[in-house]
């Protein structure tokens, strides 16, 4: 999914150029027996009924938007090159490095190791993509355990998951990936019929508390956002703007 709930990703005019589409579809939630107030305000929202939770404690229907993601990142990088942006590719290995006078950002894949703060560790994500089998509503489920499912509909492919494993787990990429599966198409038995056209591994920088700060070197710190960066996205970059000026004066 990715972004369901900032309201930059709600406008109308979102569409496939931007790879922002809507999708209705089931959360089916463990980590709590009450949905949370702000749930009542996206479109279409209603409850679960004791037979549609699939033992779950509580769930909801609703229609969120999605973001595809090679095609968002890819709208998202000719957006701040329309606006001017420069890019610039090297390696860092301590922001000392970088020229004195510059407001510094740190948002790398790699932000903890260049902050020097151990809080930061990496957990592992897998993803099944397979091929369009004309699965429309998507299915997400929020729980703490290590491995669930969901399944996100997107133009001409579907992105199944889902993993969120330690360091020291040492199952093979390939056996998450089939785990994923099996549990995708006991879901949507229609996945059963799809190609696997692929399959995405990362690791996702994760924090007890995310970090969005300035610190004592006058550096902006935005990381440890784990697997819901993009859904906390707009919101995080609005307050790295205000830090931004306040280091800029």
């Amino acid at each position: 999914m990715d972004g369901a709930f900032d309201p930059r990703l709600r406008r109308p005019g979102r569409g496939p150029a931007t790879g922002i589409h809507r999708r209705h579809g089931c959360v089916h939630v463990d980590v709590t027996a009450e949905l949370p107030p702000w749930a009542r305000v996206l479109p279409d929202f209603r409850p679960l009924g004791p037979d549609e939770t699939r033992g779950f404690r509580t769930g909801m229907a609703v229609t969120l938007p999605f973001a595809d993601m090679p095609t968002y990142l890819g709208h998202l990088a000719q957006r701040a090159e329309r606006l001017g942006v420069a890019v610039e590719h090297r390696h860092v290995a301590d922001l000392a490095e970088l020229d004195a006078g510059r407001v510094v950002v740190n948002a790398a894949g790699r932000a903890g190791e260049l902050a020097g703060d151990p809080a930061v560790t990496g957990v592992r994500g897998v993803h099944v993509v397979l091929s369009d089998v004309g699965v429309e509503e998507f299915t997400m489920e929020i729980a703490t355990a290590p491995r669930w499912t969901n399944v996100f509909p997107h133009p001409g492919r579907t992105v199944v998951g889902g993993a969120a494993l330690p360091p020291d787990d040492p199952t093979p990429d390939a056996d998450v990936a089939e785990e994923i599966l099996a549990r995708a198409v006991a879901v949507e038995p229609r996945l059963a019929d799809a190609r696997v056209l692929g399959h995405e591994v990362g690791w996702r920088p994760v924090r007890p508390t995310p970090r969005t700060e300035v610190d004592d070197r006058g550096v902006v710190h935005a990381y440890g956002h784990g697997g819901v960066g993009v859904t906390v996205s707009w919101g995080v970059a609005d307050e790295v703007t205000r830090l931004v000026a306040t280091v800029a004066g």
